[in-house]
């Protein structure tokens, strides 16, 4: 499924609205900044903004939008040569931000 056919920018999805419209059912119970969707290119990153509220400080990334770009630390596992990052680079997998500003 298409997440520009189904979503709309700046829209508000919890991780089950989102394995549902996407037709995802393994997306609810994803714990990672990260999901490759398994029926589409699409490549969703998940980022908390505010990291505060986190008591493990190997969370507290730093994560920021300036102007038109997002700096996003990634966790500690991706690289740029990790294989979906490259493919992400090389315009195989089209990536999908979704942005919590705060944890409520």
């Amino acid at each position: 499924m298409d997440p520009y056919k189904v979503l709309q920018i700046g829209g508000k999805y919890t991780k089950g609205d989102l394995s549902e419209k996407l037709d995802q059912p393994s997306l609810s119970f994803v714990r990672e900044g990260k999901y490759r969707c398994k029926n589409s290119d699409s490549y969703l990153l998940f980022v908390d903004l505010e990291k505060s509220d986190k008591e493990d400080k190997r969370f507290h990334f730093n994560d920021f939008f300036e102007g038109d770009f997002f700096h996003w630390d990634s966790q500690t596992t991706q690289h740029i040569q990790s294989p979906q990052i490259e493919m992400v680079l090389n315009g195989e997998l089209t990536p999908h931000l979704f942005v919590r500003v705060k944890y409520i």
